[in-house]
């Protein structure tokens, strides 16, 4: 593919003498982190058996993790001025997978937020991380400590802090009942619920016939 190759010197052994045909593949130093790796077979291959070489050359292709990054912070723009909408979940993906506890030590935000990390019953490592309980209308810095580490074993290294908006909740008017007839001789009021609106006009007209 034109990229440059690199030798890495290596090992083969069986790891039990009673399965001639198992071999393990040694490397003889760490592999280099987040490269392409390719283990080629060449077609000149003899076996025990015979003077005859296999013929074919076979390519199996690998890739090392990288180091841990954060790679995106998302959320649901679907709200009045294009920020994340309230309610929702803001979306952290890492590149490696980390313990499903470890967000809880190591995410903080400020101004401070009682902050709920998807499903808590879940003990699966993840490379997603959906942050919930952040208020409409506010803006937060929100900090990944340096000592968050992956299944590797990896830290993050130093602090990684982006800024999260979170929007207003769309303007809405909602009447305190439901159904579409009211008792006549009720006594108890209905009440009008609005969000986010600076002012509206209520009518109330009778239906009774004259």
């Amino acid at each position: 593919d034109g990229s440059k190759r690199t030798p890495i010197p290596f090992t083969a052994k069986r790891p039990d003498p009673r399965l001639p045909k198992k071999m393990t593949v040694v490397p003889r130093s760490p592999l280099p982190k987040d490269s392409a790796i390719v283990l080629r077979v060449t077609s000149d291959l003899v076996g025990e058996e015979g003077p005859l070489p296999s013929g074919n050359q076979k390519e199996f292709r690998y890739r090392t993790y990288g180091p841990l990054r954060v790679e995106q912070v998302s959320c649901d723009t679907e709200s009045p001025h294009g920020r994340c909408a309230p309610g929702s979940a803001v979306g952290i993906t890492l590149s490696n997978a980390v313990s499903s506890k470890a967000p809880r030590a190591a995410v903080t935000v400020q101004p401070p937020a009682s902050l709920h990390f998807g499903d808590e019953q879940d003990t699966d490592p993840t490379t997603y991380l959906d942050l919930t309980g952040l208020a409409a209308g506010t803006t937060y810095k929100v900090t990944i400590a340096g000592e968050l580490l992956d299944r590797y074993g990896q830290a993050l290294g130093k602090p990684e802090v982006r800024v999260v908006a979170m929007d207003d909740y769309f303007p809405a008017i909602d009447l305190g009942g439901s159904g579409e007839t009211l008792p006549a001789r009720s006594a108890s009021a209905i009440q009008v619920g609005a969000m986010n609106y600076s002012r509206y006009e209520l009518l109330t007209a009778s239906l009774r016939s004259s």
